[in-house]
């Protein structure tokens, strides 16, 4: 009885406990609800996207926001007060802001294939802050957790200040914008520890390059 429990559980925990299974769901979100993977993917061939087709989707969404995030002090208030406007704007933003936070758990947990440009990567993922400051503002706004007629340039560099700094930012005592707000931390620990792995990882591919050479 002991032996078939001890090879049943041995069976069963071969390939890991849990890991294999985040994995899995990380690589199952990211390749059926991004918008972005799905892009990348339908400008494959033979199993290879074209570098381009992430970046450029990235600039689309980041100019997108910068457009969305600058005209909303202005909108007139019977749109920006509008239940509809508020929960339409509310959706997207997080929506993009979870297609970020599901990519960077992506490239940490589930990616293989060693990095091509460590400069490409490291431009991507400052890209991806960026965009995180425009859509937690723009949530933060149509979520009604900020004043929505502050200045836009002054709200941007508050956020990034806070983001870079890790301090939450200071929102209505709404449930969910202390969720948001949060979240928000995690979101930015996690790509903090990108950037500072793919600066890590550039300095000592440039190390080894001299070394190879010399031999």
């Amino acid at each position: 009885m002991r032996k078939t429990l001890r090879s049943r559980l041995r069976s069963c925990f071969e390939d890991g406990f849990w890991f294999n299974k985040f994995q899995s769901l990380i690589s199952y979100l990211n390749r059926n609800f991004s918008l972005g993977n799905r892009f990348k993917w339908w400008l494959a061939e033979n199993d290879e996207a074209p570098p381009g087709a992430a970046e450029f989707y990235q600039s689309l969404i980041t100019i997108l926001g910068l457009i969305w995030f600058v005209i909303l002090p202005y909108l007139p208030p019977q749109i920006l007060n509008s239940s509809l406007f508020r929960a339409v704007g509310s959706v997207v933003s997080g929506y993009f802001l979870i297609e970020l936070f599901v990519f960077a758990l992506d490239w940490i947990f589930v990616a293989k294939p060693p990095l091509e440009s460590h400069r490409r990567s490291l431009g991507t993922y400052l890209l991806s802050l960026i965009q995180i400051t425009l859509y937690f503002s723009i949530f933060f706004s149509h979520a009604n957790c900020i004043d929505p007629y502050q200045p836009s340039l002054g709200l941007f560099f508050n956020n990034i200040k806070s983001f870079v700094s890790l301090q939450p930012v200071q929102v209505n005592d709404i449930g969910i914008c202390l969720a948001a707000s949060q979240y928000r931390l995690l979101n930015g620990a996690i790509l903090m520890a990108i950037i500072v792995a793919s600066l890590i990882g550039a300095i000592v591919r440039e190390e080894k390059e001299p070394n190879n050479k010399d031999n």
